[in-house]
């Protein structure tokens, strides 16, 4: 194995850049907002692209079919978003607060038909959250994408100082053997 893909620096500077980063996201919102109007609608094409050829790999035809119809709708959406930003983030928030209720009636469905479990409380919570979360996020569009913003640069915060964290304490066990 080549020695440099073993330095520690690998995990620091990498984990540096996601700190700065999630610090960066939220204090600059209207910049994130942009650049995910403009890298949305692309990674959209790239999925609705992969599915469709994913149908062509497909054993069973229905799977096959589903496929086809998805990836359809996807590029389709993402070329109706790609030339209007706000378009985009619009339809982002349409499909995440589509996402939000439609996952959160399967689970509360799903909690509901299993019957009585010691954790089914806790799961029907979850979908009721869920669900309210979509609601919100239809209501009041604008807010929803600001929760993501905020929740993109926290997750990039937290998981870039961890990963700084674990290239110093590697560098650290380096360097005292």
């Amino acid at each position: 194995m080549n020695r440099t893909m073993e330095s520690p620096w690998f995990l620091v500077v990498p984990g540096a850049v996601a700190v700065v980063a999630g610090i960066a996201i939220p204090a600059f919102p209207q910049a994130t907002l942009g650049v995910i109007a403009f890298v949305f609608p692309v990674v959209l094409v790239v999925i609705g692209v992969f599915r469709i050829l994913s149908a062509f790999l497909s054993p069973r035809l229905e799977h096959g079919r589903r496929r086809v119809l998805t990836g359809t709708l996807l590029v389709l959406a993402a070329l109706l978003a790609l030339p209007q930003a706000d378009q985009s983030l619009h339809l982002l928030t349409l499909l995440l607060a589509a996402y939000w209720i439609i996952s959160g009636l399967n689970e509360a469905i799903r909690v509901v038909l299993r019957g009585r479990t010691p954790e089914r409380w806790l799961d029907l919570t979850a979908a009721v959250l869920r669900i309210l979360a979509g609601i919100t996020a239809l209501v009041y569009g604008s807010v929803a994408l600001l929760v993501l913003v905020w929740l993109l640069g926290l997750q990039l915060l937290l998981c870039g100082a961890i990963t700084v964290w674990v290239g110093l304490d590697a560098r650290r066990a380096a360097s005292h053997p």
